[in-house]
């Protein structure tokens, strides 16, 4: 019983997930180039793209908000869990968004009911500190209008970043910062 149960979610699961990749590589063919990057030293607005569950993709937000603030530029982050509502030991600040699993659409994509307010606006800089393949992460990279987007190298991530930053999970998430805060400044200087 418990088996037939377990293999009819997981099969549910994967239904969700084909139409979700289906829906990602239709928007890969939309999908614009950016018109201009100025460089980092003109840049005033960058967004933020984080997993609220992976320590390290949050340590990450933090340490490249911070950098960012210092240079004088306006953040934005928006972090996601794969959690169905938001842990409650997390409660988000100022100029930053939350996304869970209930503001997903049946084939996990984001609903735009839900991402409206962030997707509209446009950023000189996007920044995806997640290293996840989550179908909704990779949706909302490719949704973000910037002018620079960079991301985590993976295999199949030319079409969405722009610059990718290799991350090895052994290594230090201080490390990964500081190379994703000197190739953007290495840009357009």
């Amino acid at each position: 019983m418990w088996n037939s149960n377990f293999l009819r979610v997981k099969f549910a699961y994967n239904i969700r997930k084909y139409f979700g990749k289906r829906a990602l590589k239709s928007l890969q063919k939309h999908v614009r180039p950016p018109s201009h990057y100025n460089g980092y030293l003109k840049a005033t607005r960058i967004a933020i793209l984080y997993l609220i569950d992976n320590e390290d993709s949050v340590k990450a937000s933090m340490l490249l908000e911070q950098e960012f603030t210092k240079d004088g530029k306006k953040v934005h982050k928006v972090g996601f869990t794969t959690q169905k509502n938001l842990p409650a030991h997390f409660t988000p600040k100022g100029g930053s968004e939350c996304l869970c699993m209930s503001d997903l659409a049946w084939n996990l994509v984001p609903l735009p009911t839900r991402t409206g307010s962030f997707l509209e606006e446009s950023y000189d800089i996007f920044v995806d500190v997640s290293n996840s393949d989550l179908i909704a992460i990779q949706y909302l990279a490719l949704k973000f209008k910037a002018g620079l987007k960079a991301g985590p190298a993976a295999l199949g991530n030319e079409k969405t970043y722009d610059l990718q930053v290799a991350y090895d999970t052994g290594q230090a998430i201080e490390d990964f910062t500081k190379h994703i805060i000197y190739y953007l400044k290495l840009i357009n200087q």
